[in-house]
């Protein structure tokens, strides 16, 4: 049975070590796992394939401390006696590689599986594109730097020279823009020579193709990850819209005319610094702007209270310091209005109102500074938060549930049930009734999953009777309801069947 699962060392350095000895005796090669007629991994130098037998399988972890080195390249002998080299470490864990031989390429390729628990964040599934509905009065360029045939239809092969060809009047004129980038590749953006400012009442798209996922580095002049500033004139209703895309560094939206940041299907990797900011780098005088985030990872979100709103949904918000605000304005100050759906929060919120939350799982405290309206509904809220009006949330409803079963048992045997008794529940409550998850680290397959473990109050806690949070969307309770049922009508009599996880031993 061929299940997926995550590349492993050893596994990967095994299968090699069946081509150096086919390649010394010259016998036909045997049936490997990972590097047969379809490798699960390969590395392509300035367009050409490097066969597995010159990449080695290694621990690269140690590539930032001092005085490291590049392991060894190793020699092999071939069945006619002449020899050849590794040419190219690979840490298959970490996603990381080394030459070891020769000239390094100008272009390097790889090709590998994907997996992540949902549709969400960007990646290789099928997403829908913005398209333009006038030619004439859409800036409509795509930027491809593989040299395939996504590269053969395309204006750019740079997405810093198209930024600056639309920021130019004699060309795109900071137009109505729609950017589609149709490959894979990594794009770098100075935050000191590329110029993203948009006119008032103009849009402008940055997209990537459907199925694929580039990715953006945000970068200083040392090299170093960094953030870029969004600008913008006088006037309203400009409109930026990043979709489909994988951003290491931030984005801080300085624009005065900018009414509008939505961010949908695309990861800004999670990282010490705020993944969106508002006014840091340059304050806004108009506090007009909304943000949107709609099926994306992100880092923690800092923003003014006095914006017109933020709304969050189908998403996960992670601050990796989770003695840090996820959502916020910084330490201790609230950020704005927020409405927040299906979404999963990792670290501290604290808002001026939550306008809603439905299906949340909030992993630290909430603060609302206003609290008379609205309500929170159906998520799971840790005890000694401060929010608006709480319907069926976790724990509170549990602990109420509870307490509300021992007052009828001690009515029915007419004992005394006081107050001590209750806070026994609440305490004992608070203590079990938490989300449990598969990884909460950023990378992993598996990373804001629940665990199977995790409560039933929480996996089936939704308003739908499916799972609060980020993966809401895939109905896991009723999608495995509906396996158990249908399973028994293929079992012979006396038989029993479960349902094991790919990754329930984690």
């Amino acid at each position: 049975m061929n299940v997926p699962g995550m590349l492993r060392r050893r596994a990967l350095r095994e299968d090699l070590e069946k081509y150096h000895e086919t390649n010394k005796t010259g016998k036909v090669k045997p049936d490997n796992r990972y590097f047969g007629d379809t490798p699960v991994l390969a590395v392509f130098a300035d367009g050409f394939e490097i066969k597995p037998e010159f990449l080695m399988i290694c621990d690269l972890g140690k590539w930032k401390e001092p005085g490291w080195k590049p392991p060894e390249s190793k020699e092999f002998k071939q069945h006619d006696d002449t020899n050849y080299t590794t040419q190219v470490a690979v840490d298959p864990v970490l996603g990381r590689l080394v030459f070891l031989t020769g000239p390094q390429p100008t272009s390097v390729e790889v090709s590998y599986s994907y997996g992540f628990s949902g549709d969400m964040g960007g990646g290789p599934y099928e997403r829908e594109l913005m398209v333009a509905g006038d030619e004439n009065d859409v800036w409509n360029k795509a930027v491809s730097m593989q040299d395939n045939n996504s590269k053969l239809n395309a204006d750019y092969d740079s997405l810093s020279k198209a930024l600056t060809d639309w920021m130019d009047p004699e060309n795109g004129n900071r137009s109505n823009a729609i950017i589609t980038i149709t490959d894979n590749g990594t794009y770098e953006l100075n935050n000191n020579n590329t110029t993203v400012d948009l006119l008032a009442g103009r849009f402008l798209v940055i997209q990537a193709n459907s199925g694929n996922q580039p990715t953006l580095r945000i970068i200083d002049d040392e090299g170093d990850v960094a953030t870029l500033p969004i600008g913008g004139g006088e006037g309203s209703d400009a409109r930026l819209i990043l979709s489909g895309l994988l951003i290491e560094g931030g984005i801080d939206v300085t624009g005065q005319c900018l009414e509008l940041v939505q961010i949908v299907h695309s990861t800004l990797v999670p990282a010490i610094r705020p993944s969106v900011t508002v006014g840091v780098s340059a304050p806004l005088a108009h506090m007009n702007i909304k943000v949107e985030i709609d099926h994306s990872i992100t880092g923690s979100l800092c923003m003014p209270a006095e914006i017109k709103g933020l709304r969050v949904l189908d998403s996960i918000i992670d601050s990796p310091d989770r003695e840090q605000f996820a959502i916020s304005d910084g330490m201790e100050v609230p950020g704005p209005s927020t409405t927040i759906e299906r979404t999963t929060v990792f670290g501290k919120v604290h808002v001026k109102e939550m306008t809603s939350a439905s299906n949340v799982i909030f992993t630290d405290t909430v603060t609302v500074d206003h609290r008379q309206q609205n309500c929170v509904r159906y998520s799971f809220v840790p005890d000694g938060s401060q929010t608006s009006r709480r319907y069926r949330c976790q724990p509170d409803l549990e602990i109420a549930k509870q307490i509300e079963d021992e007052e009828n048992k001690a009515q029915a045997e007419n004992i005394s049930f006081d107050t001590s008794g209750r806070e026994l529940i609440r305490t004992e409550v608070v203590s079990r009734l938490v989300p449990a998850f598969t990884s909460i680290q950023y990378g992993d397959p598996d990373y804001g999953q629940l665990h199977t473990s995790c409560p039933e109050q929480i996996r089936t806690g939704a308003d739908d009777g499916s799972e609060m949070g980020a993966f809401h969307h895939l109905k896991q309770p009723q999608r495995e309801a509906n396996l158990r049922a249908a399973l028994n009508e293929y079992l012979r009599f006396g038989l029993e069947a479960g349902i094991l996880y790919v990754n329930e031993d984690k």
